[in-house]
């Protein structure tokens, strides 16, 4: 498998991979369901071995996804 590519992420010198997860609804409620927390760990892990080192827990998402 080949690395995922990266950039630097604005002015603060981290290397993250273009591809990212968004993990806001690994907390479930109120926003979404219920998630366990050994099934939010194991989704993690299989992002994290995928190559992903971005991973984006913002609760606004929705929000500024209309603005």
């Amino acid at each position: 498998m080949s690395e995922l590519p990266r950039r630097t992420l604005g002015r603060t010198g981290l290397n993250v991979t273009t591809l990212g997860y968004g993990a806001m609804e690994l907390r479930g409620a109120p926003s979404g369901p219920a998630v366990v927390d050994a099934a939010a760990e194991k989704v993690l892990y299989a992002v994290l071995d995928a190559g992903i080192n971005f991973i984006d827990t913002s609760q606004k998402m929705r929000l500024t996804i209309f603005l």
